[in-house]
């Protein structure tokens, strides 16, 4: 199992996060693990070797292979697999203001869902569909879906700085955020900046907060090998370790320590990489 990270193209650096080339000779089978936890970031997926199949209400529905993929921000945990045999994804994470700039309408709509490029884009999309079954290889389907997005970049709307401002400053601060300080620094009301985040990010800003604060010590989690590392800090970011515990629980379904017991892999090699 091998996670590939490359860079954007400059032009795309300040809205696309990351660039990941997932390969495996086995697949995401059910033993290797394929939890992805929210980070409430948009994501385009690629399963260009196999298909994909998450986890849903009324069964497991699958992706055929080659068929792109907007993963719209979430604030619940998904499990994705593929059947066994040689796999290969492509995921390119944007960043924060790069989901509002690539996309049309409220995020809000989009909020823990998975749509084809044919249908969120139309024509356009049902184009670089085309042009992605038949391209030679992963290094020319990312420069054709990087193409498409700097010509979505020339003609969407442009960027929104109070909601840009809002989220750098629960980014800088961890999630530790009181939106009442936010309200008085931006002017606006906690309704209107609701408002603006579930049509701009997709997520509350409390939401967001309380998935930045999570992602903090879910790294902690599945980097440090000693259960319970994470603890020390605890105290900064939450009232007590109940409130901690329930947190966790929320954006992975088990506790802490319950969860560093299962295996997934797949989920922990994709966490690792830049998630900033």
């Amino acid at each position: 199992m091998i996670l590939r990270t490359l860079e954007p193209e400059c032009q795309l650096r300040p809205f696309v996060d990351s660039i990941w080339v997932f390969e495996s000779d086995h697949g995401i089978l059910p033993e290797s693990g394929g939890m992805i936890v929210p980070n409430g970031k948009v994501r385009i997926i690629l399963p260009y070797k196999n298909s994909l199949f998450g986890n849903k209400p009324g069964g497991n529905r699958v992706r055929p292979e080659n068929l792109i993929y907007l993963v719209g921000p979430k604030d619940e945990p998904v499990t994705i697999g593929s059947p066994p045999g040689r796999t290969a994804l492509l995921i390119i994470q944007l960043t924060y203001k790069g989901g509002y700039r690539f996309t049309d309408g409220a995020l809000s709509e989009l909020t823990n869902r998975l749509v084809s490029f044919g249908e969120l884009y139309g024509q356009q999309g049902c184009e670089l569909q085309e042009e992605l079954t038949g391209a030679e290889n992963v290094y020319a389907k990312i420069s054709l879906i990087q193409q498409f997005l700097t010509r979505k970049l020339l003609r969407t709307r442009k960027e929104h700085m109070i909601v840009d401002y809002v989220t750098e400053t629960i980014m800088q601060n961890e999630g530790l955020v009181e939106m009442k300080k936010m309200e008085k620094k931006t002017g606006y009301s906690k309704r209107y900046l609701e408002l603006l985040f579930q049509h701009y990010i997709g997520l509350s800003p409390k939401t967001l907060a309380c998935i930045t604060r999570f992602q903090k010590f879910y790294h902690l989690c599945i980097n440090n090998n000693s259960r319970g590392s994470y603890k020390n800090s605890l105290h900064s970011f939450y009232y007590d370790q109940s409130h901690f515990i329930k947190e966790f629980k929320t954006y992975t379904g088990y506790a802490p320590e319950k969860y560093m017991e299962i295996n997934n892999e797949f989920g922990r090699i994709l966490s690792r990489r830049k998630t900033n």
